[in-house]
């Protein structure tokens, strides 16, 4: 997994790219978005969808649901 920083609209913005699922549950989704504050200093991040389980994508999963409400938790 590479944590590359970039610059958008005079924002930085965190781009995750992984030949792996990176992101597979709420904790894993969790402990990446704190990587990616503390190596790329940015709260703003961008994943490619391939690092994410294919679960994410399947609604009825509550995956999506659990990785949102940790974001909101811990903003």
């Amino acid at each position: 997994m590479t944590i590359k920083m970039e610059i958008h609209d005079g924002k930085g913005i965190a781009a995750i790219e992984s030949a792996e699922k990176a992101i597979t549950d709420a904790q894993s989704a969790l402990e990446l978005l704190i990587s990616a504050q503390y190596e790329a200093g940015s709260k703003n991040i961008v994943v490619a969808k391939e690092a994410v389980a294919d679960d994410f994508f399947v609604l009825s999963t509550g995956i999506a649901g659990e990785i949102l409400q940790k974001i909101v938790d811990y903003q």
